[in-house]
C-alpha cells in the first residue's frame, strides 16, 4: 500500500509538472515581441506567507520580513536584446523608528526570469515547476492578469497597496501616546473636518479627540483576529519601534480574489427534504414571527436527530448546518455539498485550491452563478511603471514605508513625514 501511494504521488506530480510547463509554453514562451512591448509599462505584485505555503488562511498576521513581496516586470536585455520577465522575491526590512523598507538586493528571498523555459531540474534564474509548482503557477496568474489588465486598456494605477505594519507590545506595557501625521488625519475625518481645522475648537478639545482616537487604534491581546497575543498598534500610528517586542505585515485588507466557480461543473447530491415532517411533529411553524429565536438549544438538537433517523442511510453525507438549513426551507429538496467537497477541489489548480477553504467552496457551490472567493490567497494588483520605475518613497506611498522593487536599488531610509491627505 505504502508504494503504490509513493507511485501515485509521483506521477501527479510529474503530469502537474508538465501541464504547468505547457501553459508556460502557450502562454508566455509563444508571445510576440509585440505583445511583449506592449507589457512593458505594467508590472504585477502579489504577496506569499514566506511558511512554504500559498496561502494566507488564519495567518493575516505575519511577523515583519517572513512574508515575501513577490513583482513581476518585462523588460529586455541590454546586452543581447533578449526579452525578459523578471521574478523577484523581497522581504520587508523593519527601521528603529518603525518605518520598513521593501527591496535592495540584501532582502531579496529569489530572482527568477519567466521568459527562459521552466525546467524540473532547473537552477539560477529557470523557474523549477517541480520545486515549487505553486509559484510558477502563481507567476503565470500574475502574467495572465498583466494581459487582461493592459488589453482592456483601462488606467492602471501606480501606487501598490502594501501591508499594514503593526507594532506588537506587551498587554500591560502599551506604548505611549503620541501624535503623528495619521493620527490628525484619523481625527479629522472621525469629525468630519478638514486636517489644518483639527484646533479650530481650542487646545483641550482636540487633545481629547487625538487621545480617543489613539486608543481606538489600539488592537487588544484578546480581539477578535489578532492572535499574537500582544497588544497592537499601526506603525503609522506610533514610532516606538525600538520598544515593540515584534513587528508584524498585516495582510487582512489584501486578501482574497475571484475565480472560476467548481460548483459549475459538479452536481450535489440532493435528498428529499422531511423537515415538514420534524417540524409539526415538534409543534413548529415557520410562518410564525421569530419562532427561531424561540427554539432552545437542546430542542434545535432534538430535530436535528429527528432528522438524522428520517434520512437514515444517507445522514452520513450531511453535515450539522445542511441539517439545519433543510428545516428552514422544508419546501426545498436538500442539496449536500459538503460530501462533494473532493470533487470541487478536484476541479481547481493545485494554486486555488490550497487558497480556497472549504467554507469558501460551500459558500460557491450555493450560488453556482457567482465566482468563487478564495479568501486565503493575496489579491495580484497590476501596475503602471511610471518615470520613477518601481521606487517608491515615503512620500509616494503616503506611509511611513519605502519600496525599492527595482533591482540593484539600494536601500533608502523613508522619510519621517508624508502627505496627511493619505489615509492610515
Amino acid at each position: 500500500m505504502i508504494k503504490h501511494n509513493t507511485e501515485h504521488r509521483s506521477v501527479h506530480v510529474t503530469q502537474q509538472t508538465r501541464q504547468l510547463m505547457r501553459r508556460h509554453s502557450r502562454q508566455i514562451l509563444s508571445r510576440s515581441c509585440a505583445e511583449h512591448e506592449e507589457l512593458r509599462n505594467a508590472f504585477a505584485v502579489t504577496f506569499r506567507p514566506g511558511d512554504r505555503s500559498a496561502n494566507f488562511v488564519d495567518k493575516a498576521l505575519r511577523p515583519v520580513g517572513a512574508a515575501v513581496l513577490v513583482v513581476l516586470s518585462y523588460g529586455t536585455n541590454s546586452d543581447s536584446g533578449r526579452r525578459t520577465i523578471p521574478v523577484r522575491g523581497l522581504r520587508a526590512t523593519p527601521m528603529p523608528d518603525g518605518c520598513v523598507h521593501y527591496g535592495g538586493d540584501s532582502t531579496s528571498a529569489f530572482d527568477y526570469d519567466a521568459a527562459l523555459r521552466p525546467r524540473p531540474a532547473a537552477r539560477g534564474k529557470v523557474l523549477n515547476p517541480a520545486h515549487n509548482p505553486s509559484l510558477v503557477e502563481l507567476v503565470q496568474r500574475m502574467d495572465r492578469t498583466c494581459q487582461n489588465q493592459v488589453l482592456q486598456c483601462g488606467r492602471l494605477p501606480r501606487i501598490p497597496k502594501l501591508p499594514r505594519i503593526m507594532l506588537g507590545f506587551p498587554p500591560d506595557a502599551p506604548p505611549e501616546f503620541e501624535v503623528l501625521p495619521a493620527l490628525r488625519f484619523a481625527a479629522a475625518k472621525a469629525i468630519g473636518v478638514p486636517v489644518d481645522r483639527l484646533g479650530a475648537n481650542g487646545n483641550v478639545l482636540i487633545d481629547r479627540l487625538l487621545r480617543d482616537t489613539w486608543a481606538q487604534y489600539l488592537i487588544p491581546a484578546d480581539a477578535m483576529g489578532n492572535q499574537t497575543g500582544h497588544l497592537l498598534v499601526s506603525a503609522e500610528f506610533c514610532s516606538q519601534a525600538r520598544r515593540a517586542l515584534r513587528i508584524y505585515e498585516d495582510f487582512s485588507g489584501l486578501l482574497g480574489f475571484p475565480t472560476w466557480n467548481p460548483a459549475r461543473a459538479v452536481t450535489p447530491l440532493e435528498l428529499t427534504n422531511p423537515a415538514a415532517a420534524v417540524l409539526k411533529a415538534f409543534d413548529i411553524d415557520l410562518r410564525k414571527p421569530k419562532v427561531i429565536d424561540n427554539i432552545s438549544q437542546d430542542k434545535a438538537d432534538a430535530m436535528q436527530i429527528a432528522m438524522r433517523v428520517e434520512l437514515g442511510a444517507a445522514t452520513p453525507f450531511l453535515a450539522e448546518d445542511e441539517i439545519f438549513d433543510a428545516l428552514l426551507s422544508p419546501e426545498l429538496p436538500i442539496t449536500a455539498w459538503r460530501c462533494a467537497l473532493a470533487t470541487l477541489r478536484g476541479k481547481l489548480s493545485a494554486y486555488v485550491s490550497e487558497c480556497a477553504t472549504d467554507e469558501d467552496l460551500l459558500t460557491a457551490a450555493r450560488k453556482p452563478a457567482e465566482p468563487l472567493f478564495a479568501s486565503g490567497g493575496c489579491r495580484i494588483q497590476v501596475l503602471e511603471r511610471s518615470g520613477a520605475g518601481l521606487n517608491f518613497d515615503s512620500g509616494r506611498l503616503g506611509r511611513r514605508v519605502h519600496a525599492c522593487l527595482d533591482k540593484g536599488e539600494p536601500p533608502v531610509r523613508p522619510h519621517a513625514s508624508y502627505p496627511e491627505r493619505q489615509s492610515a
